[in-house]
């Protein structure tokens, strides 16, 4: 029935349309106020606080399956912490209970002093599984590397460290499915320790062939999307390499605060699946960060989960992000994006690879990749170019390199230069035998001359008897009759100019 009275229907009209709003809102509150009550009756310890020989001193965390204690032996035989893990209640259905079984047959049968390791398990009184691990105190590696502000090749050798023991659960034939940084802590002794197996994955499990179609099925499953490869996005089957794929996100993080991609939703990460887009390079990252800082223009606020910015979301005051960023690894930005170009861009991009044909096959391959890269030796993720491995080669052998370029250079300046030395003193040696020779002609003439006109002096020679006036003057005729004259013919008629004029005779 139509309201004939416009302003009352108006009237109605805004209250039915207050009361939708209204009712919605105050049925989320009821879901929200029980979904925190069911949280907290999930997250309550067992009665009496203790588990098995442990008493719970307190609470670490909570994870997709169970919540996390600290606690202690209960029984006094000794002291030590563990972090006891439970399965929160609610979650007892048979998916979570074979998960939470399988997580802790895997770490039973891991020992690697990178991998917390499993000291008990069992049941609670109200059917709950439990397992006591190690207690690590220590930081998620990424806000580690950020408070001790550690180098790029600092970075890198943490790095290793997970790799290591990744690729050691890999021969163990157990894949983790879920590395990121809040999975990845560091002691205050700078040692890597991987946690959290709840969602691993068993390839064959010898122990329980009939468990395994259930591990390793394809299908719905907890994963972290920035972190998650493309196959564990389309629930597919995984192998090794999707562990690969995941560190090579954690290591872009590392290099340069950032995750591959801005948004890292879901929807998003589907949505780059469907494009078929390519992870940006690293030193690419830090362009485009700085860029859009310098230059004032906007930049999409990426989801990331946990503690995946760690330091590099906050800095001193005035300093820009990137700044922050490139400081905390002890750079400037263009130095962190020149640090970044090559070998550690190509590392990085090789692990991210949608095609798993073209991503490294193993852990192993990329950690040995890393190795090479810190010992200056080409990594075999690139391009073979005679270029690229003379450049390495000599940065590796810098010395032996400047030795065998200056020590030929010096042997040929060293003979140029003592050809050049033998060549001036052969040059004075002759000089030396011309003059010399020319000083034996010169006393050989001046000897035939003397001789010539003291032997016409000679009484027995001839019959005159001559004056010095007349050897002089006969001296002086021989002299005037040579058709050339030589330098020696030149001093002698000096000399006897000089004794006409001792003689007082100067005509």
């Amino acid at each position: 029935m139509r309201c004939k009275d416009e302003v009352l229907r108006a009237e109605l009209e805004s209250l039915l349309e207050a009361d939708n709003p209204s009712e919605q809102y105050f049925e989320e509150l009821s879901q929200s106020l029980v979904g925190k009550a069911l949280d907290q009756m999930g997250d309550m310890p067992p009665d009496g606080g203790l588990v098995g020989h442990y008493r719970i001193t307190g609470k670490i965390g909570r994870g997709g399956m169970g919540t996390v204690y600290q606690a202690e032996r209960a029984d006094n035989t000794y002291r030590r912490r563990v972090a006891l893990k439970v399965l929160r209640r609610g979650l007892d259905t048979d998916d979570i209970l074979t998960r939470f079984r399988s997580e802790r047959q895997i770490l039973a049968r891991l020992n690697h002093p990178n991998i917390t390791h499993m000291l008990n398990g069992g049941v609670t009184g109200d059917g709950r599984p439990w397992l006591a691990m190690e207690y690590v105190e220590g930081l998620p590696i990424t806000g580690y590397c950020d408070a001790k502000k550690l180098s790029i090749n600092e970075r890198l050798d943490l790095f290793l460290q997970v790799c290591d023991a990744v690729q050691y659960a890999h021969q163990n034939l157990v894949i983790h499915r879920d590395l990121k940084p809040s999975n990845i802590l560091v002691t205050p002794e700078g040692v890597v320790k991987l946690l959290d197996f709840g969602i691993a994955k068993v390839l064959v499990d010898t122990d329980n062939p009939g468990q395994q179609a259930m591990i390793t099925k394809a299908g719905s499953q907890p994963l972290t999307p920035g972190f998650a490869s493309p196959e564990q996005l389309l629930n597919q089957p995984v192998g090794t390499e999707s562990d690969v794929y995941s560190l090579g996100a954690l290591l872009c993080l590392l290099l340069t605060g950032r995750l591959p991609f801005e948004d890292n939703s879901l929807a998003a990460a589907m949505e780059r699946l469907s494009d078929r887009e390519d992870a940006p390079l690293p030193s690419r990252i830090i362009g485009r960060l700085w860029s859009e800082e310098k230059y004032g223009m906007s930049e999409a606020d990426g989801t990331m989960d946990g503690s995946e910015i760690a330091g590099a979301t906050t800095g001193a005051v005035g300093m820009s992000r990137i700044t922050v960023v490139a400081a905390n690894r002890g750079l400037d930005v263009v130095r962190l994006q020149r640090r970044l170009k090559g070998d550690l861009d190509i590392i990085a991009i090789t692990a991210l690879k949608a095609e798993l044909s073209r991503r490294y096959a193993t852990v192993k391959s990329m950690a040995d990749d890393i190795r090479r890269h810190l010992n200056n030796h080409p990594v075999s993720a690139r391009p073979d170019g005679w270029r690229y491995r003379s450049g390495k080669f000599i940065s590796r052998h810098k010395t032996g390199v400047a030795v065998g370029v200056l020590l030929p250079l010096m042997i040929i300046t060293g003979l140029y230069l003592h050809g050049e030395q033998l060549e001036k003193e052969r040059d004075l040696a002759r000089t030396a035998a011309e003059r010399a020779e020319m000083e034996a002609e010169k006393a050989q003439e001046v000897s035939a001359f003397l001789t010539g006109l003291f032997r016409s002096a000679d009484p027995y020679e001839t019959a005159e008897e001559l004056t010095s006036i007349e050897l002089l003057e006969r001296g002086r005729e021989q002299l005037a009759e040579v058709p050339e004259p030589t330098e020696v013919t030149a001093e002698m008629s000096a000399v006897l100019g000089n004794i006409y004029y001792r003689l007082g005779r100067y005509d």
